[in-house]
């Protein structure tokens, strides 16, 4: 702390030589604070995939035992930040019952805070577990940061469909990244189940008039090509809505041929590529479907 302190007096000293200015004092328990959050980020962002599976699945096997309480707030957060994927938790109701159960139970500012963030991330408009959170971040609202509250209020976020009417009414196609960067959704929460939510929404939307100008399906999938492939498994969602919709009539050759080129790059071709299966697809009919209608495409030389 002396070495901290001493650095700081001498830091102080030659900035005010340089500008001839007295700085503005700095509280060190601020610095301490911002260094910890940029801290436990690298931390999480750095763990081995192997590593985080084994402390996700040590998670679910306390919370299975009724021993929820001796996870450490950094297992709870890894564990609901990946519920969407883990196989551990996709395959149980009660074992997202319980995770949740755990998460709302924690008292304190801190674990309300880890579920605003992990809203996002394991997002499913509907479910439960969504559904759970959201109410118990709506009776603990002053809880959350000054941004975070911030964010709640300018898109509505407790009025009806966890604010996603307001954001998706104020993004500019024009920009879209910054349009979300606007209203408070940072890149973490653009590439998160939330986020993708937006995307799919914005794409169905372009679509209805898409015969009537194709630019702004091309702005769209042209944002959302630039983001990181993170779940091509998850992010199946975009063929449904771009294919399945013309399983029986073909849109224009420039709409087809922006489709196409867009999901080539995104899942490979598929008369050699095997895409990843829809959810909530039984018997495969509606990904049967969407690849009939791309293979169409392709046969007839959508590219050229």
């Amino acid at each position: 702390m002396a070495d901290w302190t001493s650095l700081g007096g001498r830091l102080d000293q030659r900035l005010t030589q340089i500008s001839g200015s007295t700085l503005p004092q700095v509280s060190l328990n601020k610095v301490r604070t911002a260094a910890a959050r940029w801290e436990r980020r690298r931390e999480v962002a750095e763990i081995p995939f192997v590593v985080r599976r084994r402390r996700i699945r040590d998670a679910a096997e306390k919370l299975k035992q009724g021993r929820g309480g001796d996870l450490p707030l950094s297992d709870l957060r890894l564990a609901l930040f990946h519920m969407r994927e883990e196989d551990v938790f996709l395959a149980s109701t009660i074992a997202r019952h319980r995770l949740v159960t755990e998460a709302i139970s924690r008292p304190g500012k801190t674990p309300i805070n880890v579920l605003f963030k992990a809203f996002f991330q394991c997002f499913e408009a509907g479910s439960p577990e969504t559904d759970r959170i959201y109410q118990h971040l709506r009776k603990n609202i002053d809880a959350l940061r000054i941004n975070s509250r911030a964010f709640v209020k300018k898109v509505k976020f407790f009025d009806g469909n966890y604010g996603l009417d307001t954001i998706i009414d104020s993004v500019d196609l024009r920009n879209p990244v910054r349009s979300l960067e606007r209203v408070g959704l940072g890149d973490n929460e653009q590439d998160s189940l939330y986020g993708l939510s937006i995307k799919c929404t914005l794409v169905e939307r372009t679509l209805t008039h898409v015969e009537l100008d194709a630019q702004p399906l091309k702005t769209i999938l042209g944002w959302i090509e630039l983001g990181e492939r993170k779940r091509p498994d998850l992010e199946s969602a975009y063929y449904e809505i771009l294919l399945l919709r013309f399983a029986q009539q073909d849109p224009s050759p420039d709409v087809r041929r922006t489709i196409a080129r867009f999901l080539l790059g995104h899942f490979g071709d598929p008369r050699s590529t095997s895409w990843p299966k829809l959810r909530d697809d039984t018997g495969r009919l509606k990904r049967d479907t969407c690849l009939a209608v791309m293979e169409r495409w392709l046969d007839s030389g959508a590219l050229r």
